[in-house]
């Protein structure tokens, strides 16, 4: 073990290397995890995992994290990352085998393909499956669910080392993973900003990183696209309805670091994708840029007063038909 110059919290983020012995808890969901790990010295550590899934017994794990020490389970490394490689020992081989990590492989059948192959046992099930009919009580049906359950295990590693060397944290790596399964290299190389949309938890900014890590320039069609949706999430939130044409045009372009030229791309494409609406919605107003479902839920409201209006008792309707101005506010007439 050894101490990193990172820190989390305060508090100085470590490193711990070795094998899974056992796994002492797993939530439902794989969303919370409790092993045993042993270290290159033979110690015992017990880990925990939040947000972390795809640990089994056998499996070889780089750890990055802080001891803790839990009121009623003692000393505990809490994990804040973790990078996988396959056992390199026998009996490590024959404990992963048999954990679900392989679906098909009890404890039995785990140690009879082990006896039968040794430390070979992997690069077999890897490269030369057929030879899986070598091993005695091994029917033709259960090889081959064997040779699926190890092609989708190794899909799943490969991913996982792809997604982390572009700098994905593993508990983000599980929820691309769960979200787009085999796909989810094609779709990081293709475009990373689809992860903003689509997976919780990572904006913009996230797959900015990644995809300047995945060597996507700043001026790409997909980053003016996806940055121009993000300035209008920012200024949504910022109380913004919706926001002048040539303004927002400026906002795109300063918060990308990028020209007008480029900027105006982005928010075409973001129009072009139906994703934000241009309307002129104020007399003696430019151009108004929306939010798609912002600028629906103001198409709506009007609908929604009518009704009121049509349903309503007589006296709700004409209290609701005069409508007064807060104190401090300044409506305009399209507004009232």
């Amino acid at each position: 073990m050894e101490n990193s110059g990172n820190s989390q919290n305060g508090n100085s983020l470590q490193q711990l290397h070795g094998e899974i012995v056992r796994v002492i808890y797993e939530s439902p969901d794989g969303a919370f995890t409790v092993f045993v790990l042993k270290d290159k010295d033979g110690t015992l550590h017990n880990a925990t995992a939040s947000n972390l899934s795809g640990f089994y017994p056998g499996q070889t794990v780089d750890l990055s994290g802080t001891f803790e020490t839990h009121k009623d389970y003692g000393k505990r490394f809490k994990i804040e990352s973790a990078k996988f490689t396959m056992p390199c020992t026998v009996e490590g081989i024959k404990r992963f085998l048999s954990s679900k990590a392989i679906p098909g492989i009890g404890e039995k059948k785990a140690e009879a393909i082990v006896k039968r192959f040794g430390i070979n046992t992997l690069d077999i099930l890897e490269n030369y499956s057929a030879r899986l009919k070598e091993v005695p009580g091994l029917s033709t049906k259960k090889i081959t669910a064997i040779k699926k359950a190890w092609t989708e295990q190794a899909e799943r590693r490969n991913t996982y080392i792809f997604l982390q060397g572009l700098g994905i944290s593993s508990a983000y790596c599980d929820r691309i993973y769960k979200k787009y399964g085999q796909q989810s290299t094609a779709i990081v190389s293709q475009n990373p900003y689809k992860l903003a949309d689509e997976v919780n938890g990572i904006g913009f900014l996230m797959a900015d990183r990644i995809a300047k890590a995945n060597g996507i320039g700043n001026g790409d069609i997909m980053r003016l696209q996806s940055g121009a949706l993000y300035v209008m999430n920012q200024l949504k939130g910022a109380g913004h309805t919706c926001f002048p044409l040539d303004k927002f045009r400026e906002e795109v372009a300063s918060i990308l670091g990028v020209e007008m030229d480029e900027s105006d791309k982005g928010v075409r494409a973001a129009l072009e994708a139906k994703k934000m609406i241009l309307e002129k919605t104020f007399k003696d107003a430019g151009e108004m840029i929306y939010d798609k479902g912002m600028f629906l839920l103001e198409k709506e409201l009007p609908n929604l007063i009518k009704r009121l209006l049509e349903f309503g008792q007589r006296r709700a309707s004409a209290a609701i038909s005069k409508p007064g101005t807060p104190s401090g506010k300044n409506f305009s007439d399209e507004q009232l």
